[in-house]
């Protein structure tokens, strides 16, 4: 194993959930036993507004920020990655190395979307191009193209979350 591989396994194991980010694929299949052995009511989750639930991994670190869902070559529609940031800002996201379509979902401090950038294709050469909020977000949420329109995470919907430390930081206002 590569220092570089050996560095990306220990991130990914000081995770929340280690779901196979940047291991080689001889050893991706620990990582999705880990989730697939791991029951519901542990994982983090969302729940959209029109009920439907995605269960999620967390991106924290700065490093797991840049790495994202890069190189996967398939999200399921009940899944997803949240980005969560310590301050309000204006976060800047872009698909290199990405394999599959996104929809990008900005959200506030309550868990109410800001913005979307739905169907998000891989880049395919660089410069790739950058997605940005329209307003300040405190996290994003990644999940697969097509979710957005299928769910209703249109700007000011509520997304409601669960086993998703410090966040959350406040309920929606009405």
């Amino acid at each position: 194993m590569t220092a570089r591989w050996m560095l990306i396994t220990a991130i990914c194991t000081l995770t929340l959930i280690p779901a196979g980010c940047g291991t080689p694929p001889a050893e991706r299949s620990h990582h999705r036993t880990a989730i697939r052995d791991t029951p519901l009511e542990h994982l983090p989750t969302a729940t959209l507004p029109d009920g439907a639930r995605i269960t999620l991994e967390l991106a924290i670190t700065p490093e797991e920020h840049q790495k994202g869902l890069m190189f996967r070559p398939f999200l399921s529609h009940d899944r997803g990655m949240l980005f969560l940031f310590k301050t309000d800002g204006i976060p800047s996201f872009w698909m290199k190395n990405t394999l599959i379509p996104l929809d990008i979902i900005f959200l506030d401090d309550a868990g109410r979307v800001v913005s979307a950038a739905v169907d998000v294709p891989p880049c395919a050469a660089e410069p790739c191009p950058l997605y940005r909020p329209t307003g300040p977000s405190r996290a994003v949420l990644e999940v697969a193209a097509g979710t957005a329109k299928a769910h209703g995470l249109v700007p000011g919907a509520i997304i409601t979350f669960a086993r998703v430390p410090e966040y959350p930081l406040a309920p929606p206002a009405p």
